[in-house]
């Protein structure tokens, strides 16, 4: 067990939009049996002003999973609401080595949402790229919000603990109705050596 500073930012995006009544996020890291909170009732709009950090110092066992969590809800102007996940698992080593996932998920809470997601994001491509310590390891393209876990995949990752960790899920959604509009909330984990 050592004390590690887990920081989770909600990268700067200056074309989220005005178009939500609300956006509220949630920040978590789960180890040995213990979730331990980050941050919770993050304003996510405010991400068109900068960069939103949260950090606390946590006893993390390296040996043992840890899963690092981010939950976005947002609602539009007619009132549907958008659920995102976005979780992190670096697996438990003594090695060094460490196999870490990452998967992503968002849902509507109507099928109306659905629709506007499929019609209205969906034409211009979003997308999801992960990064581990500055290098792109893969890149998603999901066209649905269906609530599904959409994998991007697990990389062997060299890490002793001691060095700093950084990973990043960057996600674009940019409106085709209107292109001023990028509804994607990129999120950056970090874990301190």
């Amino acid at each position: 067990m050592a004390n590690k500073t887990v920081r989770i930012t909600i990268l700067e995006n200056q074309k989220f939009g005005d178009v939500w009544v609300s956006s509220d996020t949630d920040l978590s890291v789960q180890n040995n049996g213990t979730t331990t909170i980050i941050k919770s009732d993050i304003e996510s709009a405010e991400c068109i002003k900068g960069d939103i950090v949260s950090a606390k110092t946590v006893d993390l066992d390296l040996t043992k999973d840890v899963v690092l969590t981010a939950q976005t809800y947002i609602v539009s102007m007619i009132g549907v609401g958008y659920t995102g996940l976005y979780e992190i698992t670096i697996a438990g080593s003594s090695s060094g080595t460490h196999n870490i996932s990452k998967r992503f998920k968002e849902s509507s809470d109507s099928v109306l949402g659905e629709n506007i997601f499929e019609e209205v994001v969906g034409p211009s491509n979003p997308s999801v790229t992960f990064s581990i310590n500055g290098n792109v390891k893969q890149i998603l393209q999901p066209q649905k919000c269906d609530g599904e876990w959409y994998s991007l995949g697990t990389h062997a990752t060299e890490w002793n603990g001691t060095d700093n960790l950084t990973m990043i899920a960057n996600t674009e959604q940019v409106s085709s109705v209107d292109s001023t509009i990028d509804a994607g909330i990129s999120i950056k984990f970090e874990i301190e050596g």
